[in-house]
C-alpha cells in the first residue's frame, strides 16, 4: 500500500513474484484494478539481485526505485527523490533518510553521517572505500533507468550487490541526499542482511575491492575485511 500512496503524480509499480507457497500472489493480484500496478509471477525462483534485475528491466519510466517486501515508503518518497534529479543534471543516485520498524536504532547509512545536499561521486566512492555501504539498502535509493539498462545488479554478489551498485552509480555522477525521512525499514533476524553477517559481506566486498584495485596484498586484505566485519555488525545490529 505504501507504494500506491505516493504523492508523486506519475509512476508505475512492478511486482516480481518468485514461486511461493504463501498468499503473496493472491494479494498482489487483488490490486490489479489499479492501472499503475503490474504483477509478474515468475516460474523460476532466483536470488534477490536477479529478481530485482528481471523486474527492473520491465520498467518503462525514467527512474527506478526498488522496495523490499518488508519496508514501507513514506508518501513523500518519490517526489523527494525524483526532485533531486530535476534540480541537477549531475545527479546519478538520490537517497533520503529512514526510520525503523521493530527497532530502537536511531539511524544508519547517510543519516548516520548527518549529510545532505549534493555529494560528488569521487567523494562518495572514497567514503565507500573507508566505511563500506554507508549509503543504505536497495529500498532507499532512486536512480536512472538508463544506467540500470546499461548495467544491472551483479547477481554473483548475494550480500553486497547494492553496495557494488552505488559505487557504479557514483562513477556516473553525484549523489543527492535529502534529510527528509522517505522510508521505514523493518529490522528482524530473518532478513537477508543478517544472514550475510556470517561472512557474506566480507566475501562480496573483497571481490568489489579487487575490482577497484584497492587491495594489493594479503595483509591489506585481512585488515580491510576486519574493518568491514566490525562495520556491518554495527550497522545492522538488532536492537533489543
Amino acid at each position: 500500500m505504501s507504494a500506491l500512496d505516493q504523492n508523486y503524480p506519475n509512476f508505475e509499480i512492478i511486482i516480481g513474484i518468485n514461486p511461493s507457497t504463501d498468499a503473496t500472489s493472491d494479494i498482489a493480484h487483488s490490486f490489479k484494478a489499479d492501472e499503475r500496478l503490474k504483477v509478474y509471477s515468475f516460474k523460476e525462483s532466483v536470488n534477490m539481485p536477479e529478481n530485482f534485475n528481471r523486474s527492473g528491466l520491465l520498467a518503462k519510466g525514467e527512474f527506478i526505485k526498488f522496495l523490499c517486501h518488508d519496508d514501507i515508503l513514506h508518501p513523500n518518497c518519490l517526489s523527494e527523490l525524483v526532485g533531486a534529479f530535476e534540480k541537477s543534471n549531475d545527479v546519478s543516485l538520490s537517497v533520503g533518510y529512514e526510520s525503523f520498524i521493530n527497532s530502537t536504532r536511531a539511524s544508519r547509512g547517510v543519516e548516520s553521517f548527518g549529510v545532505e545536499g549534493l555529494i560528488k561521486g569521487k567523494r562518495v566512492i572514497r567514503r565507500c572505500l573507508r566505511y563500506g555501504n554507508w549509503i543504505g539498502g536497495p529500498s532507499l535509493v532512486l536512480f536512472r533507468r538508463s544506467h540500470f539498462v546499461a548495467r544491472p545488479f551483479d547477481i554473483t554478489l548475494r550480500c553486497s550487490f547494492d553496495f557494488d551498485y552505488w559505487i557504479y552509480l557514483a562513477t556516473r555522477g553525484s549523489m543527492s541526499v535529502s534529510k527528509q525521512i522517505v522510508l521505514s525499514s523493518r529490522v528482524h533476524m530473518n532478513q537477508g542482511t543478517n544472514k550475510c553477517l556470517s561472512g557474506g559481506f566480507e566475501k562480496d566486498n573483497l571481490k568489489i575491492f579487487r575490482r577497484l584495485g584497492q587491495i594489493s596484498s594479503a595483509g591489506n586484505s585481512n585488515r580491510i575485511l576486519a574493518v568491514f566485519k566490525t562495520f556491518f555488525s554495527y550497522i545492522y545490529e538488532i536492537q533489543k
